[in-house]
């Protein structure tokens, strides 16, 4: 089954396969990764779309749709859930990016982006307002994978 081409029944796809996530379950904590027919799975349902931008074949899901979705997984595998909330996360912060940046990394609606975000910044009260003052900043580490986080 291909990903629909919208989110409108992601979350009964995604519970559809509660079987199979909650089966694999075990191993998914044993060998510390979402196993690869979960991952497959949860691809061809189009859980990975939920932050892509439409114009790159995305969902561009509304929040409660992706609340709903990761709910459902979570139900059947807390572990899957968290990466697939982590890709979700990532996948948002980097539809933020400039168009040239999105360019690069979404080639394809069901990309997975992966990283991490570490604030470092420090909120200062002035006479004026409060600002925030951050060290200089490295650029954007953003990367796409194709293969299981």
């Amino acid at each position: 089954m291909a990903a629909a081409g919208t989110d409108t029944d992601l979350v009964a796809r995604v519970r559809a396969l509660g079987p199979l996530v909650r089966e694999h379950a075990p191993r998914t904590e044993q060998e510390r990764r979402v196993v690869p027919e979960v991952a497959a799975a949860l691809t061809e349902a189009g859980v990975h779309r939920m932050n892509v931008p439409r114009r790159y074949g995305g969902y561009q899901s509304r929040p409660r749709t992706q609340v709903d979705a990761i709910a459902a997984i979570a139900e059947s595998c807390g572990s899957t859930a968290f990466k697939t909330v982590i890709q979700a996360g990532c996948s948002y912060i980097a539809a933020l990016f400039p168009d040239e940046a999105q360019d690069e990394i979404f080639t394809g609606p069901d990309v997975k982006v992966g990283g991490t975000l570490i604030p470092d910044a420090t909120a200062v009260r002035t006479a004026a307002a409060t600002s925030s003052t951050a060290p200089p900043a490295s650029p954007p580490a953003a990367t796409t994978r194709t293969g299981i986080c």
